[in-house]
């Protein structure tokens, strides 16, 4: 798991997963296992329901057996176009990024 947010203002608690690929095109349904996976690890470990799960990829396109597995286990699939998009919306610096690098908390689940 790549990413873990709990308490979301707008979404709750979310998990991301985050893949990249040279190939142009997601074809594998192992992100979207990784990510159930994760599901069920971090409910029983932190109490939690996930009310959303996000695959963050570098890609343009999904293969119809990724795309299938992202609508069995209700995970929204996220691609190239979604990140230069709210990219615009949203400029980073990369003093921004190292910024918020160094706040980031590591949980651990027992």
């Amino acid at each position: 798991m790549d990413v873990v947010v709990l308490g979301h203002v707008k979404h709750g608690s979310v998990l991301i997963q985050i893949k990249t690929t040279s190939t142009g095109i997601l074809d594998s349904e192992q992100a979207i296992q990784e990510l159930e996976g994760g599901r069920i690890f971090y409910e029983q470990g932190l109490g939690v329901k996930f009310s959303k799960m996000l695959l963050h990829t570098n890609v343009t396109n999904f293969s119809k057996r990724t795309a299938r597995a992202a609508k069995l286990y209700k995970t929204d699939t996220l691609g190239a176009n979604w990140v230069s998009s709210a990219l615009k919306k949203n400029p980073l610096s990369l003093g921004d990024i190292i910024s918020r690098n160094g706040s980031r908390t590591s949980i651990s689940v027992r």
